[in-house]
């Protein structure tokens, strides 16, 4: 059965993303080389597009914390690095917001 992206929320380390237009996160890595290669895990990305500019701040980047997303099929709970910011401002149109962030294992 299909999950509705409705309702998908967004915080990081106990503050809440406003207006997430979309989202997609990854987790993974790849196979060395040959038939004895080592799986070399890959912590993953997660990257989001808000219309609200209420956290997005240059100098969160950088910042760890707990990323919580839930709703539409999307529930997540990691930790990661608030990584990157983007801005996209469209003449006559709205200014999106991107956001990514990149996992960090628990030590």
């Amino acid at each position: 059965m299909a999950n509705y992206s409705t309702g998908i929320s967004v915080t990081f380390d106990g503050d809440t993303f406003a207006e997430v237009r979309s989202l997609s996160w990854s987790f993974g890595g790849n196979q060395g080389y040959g038939r004895g290669g080592t799986f070399m895990l890959s912590p993953g990305t997660l990257t989001m597009t808000v219309l609200s500019d209420s956290l997005i701040d240059p100098r969160d980047c950088g910042k760890y914390g707990r990323l919580v997303v839930s709703g539409g099929g999307t529930n997540l709970t990691a930790y990661a690095v608030y990584e990157r910011i983007s801005v996209v401002a469209q003449l006559n149109s709205v200014t999106l917001y991107s956001v990514t962030f990149s996992f960090y294992p628990v030590l």
